[in-house]
């Protein structure tokens, strides 16, 4: 009877061993930390690709970019000739987290090889040509894809990319005719001047950015001030940095300090 039990015993710790992680299940459940424990200890022995494509979807989840960006760029590599969803999301991982634009960019040319890939996976890989210097090729996808964008989504994509200078603010210019203005332009126009301003091309969104200013809003009088700063016309510089002194005393007290040294 006793070596009965005992082989009863050896049969349950054997059979637990050799029990799979269902990985999915776990996904499924919201189990995040437990994939990345276990797919830990399994790839430390073995690759496997249920382990790394999701640690690469647990690591997103738990904002660990870099984890998923690993993940994602070594089931590249093991699966890089399956045309499937699984390769799909792990393109989309490295091209939106790769710092090289090299990688970013062969990531999203995989990705958008096929006619019928996303919108999104298109202005992914737009954005990462432009930031690449790939000046033809991203010309050519935007016009593949930008009359499918409203002027909100080309705007922001083109600020997001550095594109040109004129495709930023014509798209900044349609989408106030579209939609009007509002907190999300004027967040919009700031991230814009900042980009424009270092290029000497601030002053062409001065008139679009003086129409759209709302009293209160403190960060796009910054951007204003700044904008007539970088062309040397420093009163309205200094009129609309005061506008902005109750939110940004230390900022603007710099600025006005540094133009009467001037």
């Amino acid at each position: 009877m006793r070596i009965k039990c005992l082989l009863l015993i050896v049969l349950l710790v054997l059979s637990s061993c050799g029990a799979s992680f269902d990985y999915s299940s776990a996904y499924e459940e919201g189990r995040y930390q437990d994939i990345i424990d276990q797919s830990s200890v399994e790839l430390a022995s073995r690759l496997d690709d249920d382990a790394l494509y999701y640690r690469m979807l647990s690591a997103y989840q738990l904002g660990d970019d870099q984890a998923a960006l690993d993940a994602a760029m070594l089931y590249w590599a093991m699966n890089s000739k399956d045309a499937d969803e699984r390769l799909a999301d792990s393109l989309r991982a490295v091209l939106a987290r790769s710092q090289d634009p090299v990688i970013a960019v062969e990531a999203g040319r995989l990705l958008c090889s096929s006619d019928e890939a996303a919108l999104f996976d298109r202005i992914s890989y737009y954005t990462a040509l432009a930031r690449a210097g790939e000046e033809e090729e991203a010309t050519a996808l935007y016009e593949q894809i930008r009359p499918s964008l409203p002027a909100q989504t080309a705007a922001l994509m083109c600020i997001a990319a550095g594109s040109p200078s004129t495709l930023i603010i014509s798209n900044l210019e349609a989408w106030s005719s579209e939609e009007g203005t509002g907190e999300d332009f004027d967040a919009a126009l700031v991230s814009a001047l900042r980009l424009l301003i270092p290029r000497g091309d601030g002053e062409l969104l001065l008139p679009l950015s003086i129409v759209a200013y709302q009293e209160g809003d403190s960060r796009l009088a910054m951007a204003i001030g700044d904008t007539y700063a970088s062309i040397g016309d420093l009163g309205p510089a200094a009129a609309w940095w005061q506008r902005a002194a109750s939110d940004y005393p230390e900022a603007v007290d710099g600025r006005l300090r540094a133009i009467r040294r001037t």
